[in-house]
């Protein structure tokens, strides 16, 4: 008996450990996609605003040329 129970605890130590490790994996890459679709979405943005601004510079040049 005292050993079913030592080992029972053991088990369950390891089953714990097992789980908060594939838990925070998870949690890691969850994280990471999280990240990069912000990121993407930031990056889109800016490039969207710098030719935006390019664009309508390039616009006033041409209109004050003429």
């Amino acid at each position: 008996m005292c050993f079913f129970i030592i080992f029972f605890t053991i088990f369950i130590i390891i089953f714990i450990i097992i789980f908060f490790f594939f838990f925070f994996i998870f949690f890691i890459f969850i994280i990471i996609r999280i990240i990069r679709i912000i990121i993407n979405i930031v990056i889109l943005n800016f490039i969207f605003i710098i030719i935006t601004t390019c664009h309508s510079i390039i616009r006033c040049y041409s209109f004050i040329r003429t």
